[in-house]
């Protein structure tokens, strides 16, 4: 029998579901177009040999079973002068026949819901997203589960201010309020905690002709329910001034000041640094901003560039953070989508137009626009993170290249945080690869290739290896124009000095349509 979230849970989340419901709501008052709904429905059965899979029967043995996954789902698009309703909204229920795993029914999507005055600039925007989290000793299955970990579910509420007092000058402020939930996936994993994270920003900002300026102040909270305290505190308030060396290059210093607490122990410091932004082309950009903050030095670097056919993203950065608070920006970057939107810019000027364009490449060439083979590291704790990470998508009249690569480095952020028995010191490897190769008009194959390596060490604990590499190929056809039919194999192999040596092989076939 599928089994979903128990009833005493549901109650204690919903005034956080009404928050996204809420601001689409709103967002849907002032919309130009009408409001397009896109029911959908997926139906894949796979027959699965597993060994000593952790989360599953399989552990220490082996088994065989079939699995069949049914995925009704939903998208909205709806796009005004003012707002915006979109999202996709995906249900995965999975059923077992030798009941290696309990069923279950895994929620997955986004749902943005926005509206704004453009005479004042005040506006609210509310979010809802699922997803999926690989604990350390798990991988992502093709099939869409992966064998242990979590479902993680945030609501986002967010009020705004972006009013331009003149031609140069421009005033923002923004409210970010965000509650975070984690229902396990698998036998044997530990329950999480709910998070809230509060962050407020304000900025007065002038553009640089050729001298301008930024004063901003931006405040962080992170708070664990059972804690009394918050794991991290951050205020800070910064003056930049900018100058113009050219209409294509911005350079500046920046000070401030700064008050933080990480648990029980506090920090007040100055801060110094300075910024870049380079702009050589309009495809072309630069941004990159390095400071002194109270835990060393801190830097932020995007980079990124776009032709018709190609367009690629690049993060580089060293932040204090913690779990939630960095939830969906790990090796985020540019998404997938970002990159197709930026690469159909130049022939398809009209923001409402190219998503659309977007939505219709992903859907017909079933492209996967998740971040894979990550793996989750949890800490509960405040973390120094440093992340570099790239993004790059290949389109060609046949051929469609997406990959993924990058390394994260998390460690605790303070002395005293490294000596709690929860504090642990990461470092994780990550690539992805999506090849889409169009066979003919109405069918195409699909492989992939992903790959994972993760260091951890945890006080009081041994030292914890895990890796897992795997690979898929498919072959899809349009059977008609609403409906699609796909073929396939995956195979996945895994390691970790906890669990030893685990694989995973499978053939599967499914049906989609889409009303």
């Amino acid at each position: 029998m599928i089994t979903a979230t128990p009833a005493a849970n549901r109650q204690r989340r919903r005034p956080f579901q009404l928050a996204p419901l809420a601001g689409a709501v709103l967002a849907s008052t002032a919309l130009a177009e009408p409001l397009v709904i896109q029911p959908s429905v997926d139906v894949l059965e796979s027959y699965v040999h597993q060994t000593n899979v952790p989360g599953t029967t399989s552990f220490g043995s082996q088994t065989r079973e079939w699995v069949t996954q049914v995925s009704p789902g939903l998208k909205v698009n709806a796009r005004g002068n003012n707002s915006l309703v979109q999202g996709d909204v995906k249900a995965d229920a999975y059923y077992y026949s030798k009941k290696t795993r309990p069923n279950q029914v895994i929620p997955t999507g986004q749902l943005l819901g926005r509206t704004e005055s453009h005479d004042t600039g005040l506006g609210i925007e509310a979010a809802w997203s699922a997803r999926q989290e690989p604990d350390l000793y798990a991988g992502n299955s093709d099939s869409g589960l992966i064998q242990r970990g979590y479902s993680t579910t945030e609501w986002r509420l967010s009020p705004f201010l972006d009013h331009k007092l003149s031609a140069e000058t421009t005033v923002k402020a923004r409210v970010d309020q965000s509650w975070v939930h984690s229902n396990r996936i698998g036998s044997n994993t530990p329950d999480r905690p709910d998070t809230q994270v509060t962050t407020g920003q304000a900025s007065l900002d002038r553009r640089p002709v050729p001298f301008g300026y930024e004063i901003g102040a931006n405040h962080q909270t992170t708070h664990v329910t059972g804690q009394s305290d918050p794991v991290l505190t951050q205020s800070i308030g910064r003056a930049k001034g900018l100058y113009a060396l050219t209409p294509d290059l911005i350079v500046g210093a920046l000070i401030g000041r700064e008050s933080d607490k990480v648990l029980l122990d506090s920090y007040n410091d100055s801060v110094h640094g300075w910024l870049l932004r380079w702009t050589p082309e309009e495809r072309t950009l630069l941004d990159a901003q390095v400071e002194r903050r109270f835990f060393g030095q801190a830097w932020q670097v995007n980079a990124s560039h776009r032709m018709p056919w190609l367009a690629f993203s690049g993060t580089f950065n060293r932040v204090a953070t913690t779990y939630a608070s960095s939830l969906g920006t790990v090796a985020q970057g540019s998404t997938v989508r970002d990159l197709f939107d930026s690469m159909l810019t130049t022939y398809i000027p009209d923001p409402a137009e190219r998503a659309k364009a977007v939505d219709d490449i992903i859907t017909t060439k079933k492209l996967t626009t998740s971040v894979n083979g990550i793996r989750d590291i949890y800490n509960l704790n405040a973390q120094l993170r440093k992340e570099a990470s790239g993004r790059m998508v290949v389109m060609g009249r046949r051929n469609t290249l997406t990959l993924t690569a990058g390394r994260i480095d998390a460690e605790p952020l303070t002395a005293s945080v490294a000596l709690l028995t929860a504090a642990s010191t990461s470092r994780q490897y990550f690539f992805y690869s999506e090849l889409n190769h169009l066979l003919t008009p109405t069918s195409r194959l699909i492989a992939n290739l992903r790959w994972n390596r993760l260091n951890n060490s945890t006080v009081g604990q041994p030292y914890e290896f895990a890796r897992s590499f795997s690979w898929s190929t498919a072959y899809s056809t349009d059977l008609a124009p609403r409906t699609s039919a796909t073929f396939g194999l995956r195979r996945q192999i895994s390691h970790s000095t906890k669990t030893g040596d685990s694989d995973e092989s499978a053939a599967f076939a499914g049906l989609g349509y889409r009303f």
